[in-house]
């Protein structure tokens, strides 16, 4: 997250799919990648992480806003 807001998206990049690589049922790894990609307007690359990591924790119930709008798109 500190290379995102510091504007290195390219960094930022690398460390969520090396976090996912590392461990690829992690809600919280997924949620990274899936914003990440929604921040910069890519809902289509965004939506199989949020689905992904909303089938695994059901709890995180917020993620459906996200989900049906990037499915809208």
């Amino acid at each position: 997250m500190v290379y995102k807001k510091m504007g290195d998206n390219e960094r930022a990049l690398q460390y969520f799919q090396k976090a996912l690589e590392i461990e690829p049922d992690s809600p919280g790894h997924l949620v990274n990648l899936a914003f990440y990609y929604y921040d910069l307007g890519q809902c289509g690359l965004a939506l199989p992480y949020f689905k992904k990591a909303l089938s695994l924790n059901s709890q995180m119930d917020g993620l459906s806003q996200y989900i049906d709008e990037c499915s809208a798109h």
